[in-house]
């Protein structure tokens, strides 16, 4: 009977240091791929984007000390032009991955990616933009969309991510306040920079109706109507008869097979 019992205490010994060994395991690869995620995107932010306080540093004495000219009653009067808050190097960033189709930036957020296009929507759900397996994945198009976001509606998905990474930070639009603080993006593309005017945060499913493509056209001021009815804040922004729209969609978890998306109004600006 005592043999048999210590035979039993290794036995359970040996199984719990197994299942530690295997739950300490799964916590490494888990920190080992948000690792490689987030010194994947730290890279492509430091070799790829030139943010607006470091575009024209006045760095001589001679610049300093010229006198200013004298502005015209033309250039007195024309509004000072916007532009966007970074500059993307999409030379260097489709020399790494041609399926790259624009850059999202939110100044004071996680939010400054680049997002991908292939020809379905489960490519870049787990991979990097150098093609690497990763859980956290990359932002993408919809394959549906025009790779240069022409349509009336382009549609962005990416992973909430449990550190704050990707597109988790959309979910903070569901407070009014959020979007107080974060009511534009920039978006850009090799060929024009937007930038983005929030209008409406909407609680969905993976087969709600804003994901539906394409919107005809005589239903689009309904379906605006409709964002605006359901969004969780509050837009300051004008809409526009013209306007086109990004989808920003990401996971959420209220509910089974919930969806938080973020809408905004594109306006082109300088690059």
């Amino acid at each position: 009977m005592q043999k048999l019992r210590k035979i039993l205490f290794v036995v359970a010994f040996l199984v719990t240091l197994s299942i530690l060994l295997a739950s300490g395991y799964q916590v490494f690869r888990i920190l080992s791929d948000r690792h490689e995620s987030q010194s994947a995107n730290e890279a492509l932010n430091n070799l790829a984007v030139l943010k607006a306080e470091e575009k024209a540093p006045i760095s001589t004495v001679t610049e300093l000390a010229k006198e200013p000219e004298e502005k015209t009653e033309t250039e007195e009067t024309q509004p000072p032009v916007e532009t966007v808050p970074v500059t993307i190097d999409f030379a260097y960033l489709q020399e790494q991955n041609e399926d790259v189709a624009g850059w999202i930036y939110c100044g004071g957020t996680p939010i400054s990616y680049p997002f991908l296009q292939s020809n379905d929507n489960s490519y870049y759900l787990y991979r990097l933009l150098d093609g690497t397996n990763n859980p956290s994945g990359s932002l993408f198009l919809d394959f549906r969309n025009s790779f240069d976001m022409s349509d009336w509606n382009s549609i962005i998905y990416g992973h909430n991510m449990h550190d704050d990474s990707m597109f988790a930070s959309l979910n903070e639009y569901k407070k009014q306040e959020y979007y107080d603080e974060h009511p534009t993006m920039y978006l850009i593309t090799p060929e024009k920079s937007y930038r983005v005017d929030l209008i409406a945060g909407i609680f969905g499913r993976a087969d709600s109706t804003f994901y539906d493509f394409p919107v005809l056209e005589e239903d689009r001021e309904a379906v605006v109507q409709g964002w605006l009815e359901q969004s969780t804040f509050e837009t300051k922004a004008e809409i526009l008869p013209d306007d086109r729209f990004v989808t920003l969609s990401t996971c959420t978890y209220e509910f089974d097979s919930a969806r938080y998306v973020v809408i905004g109004a594109l306006r082109e600006v300088e690059g």
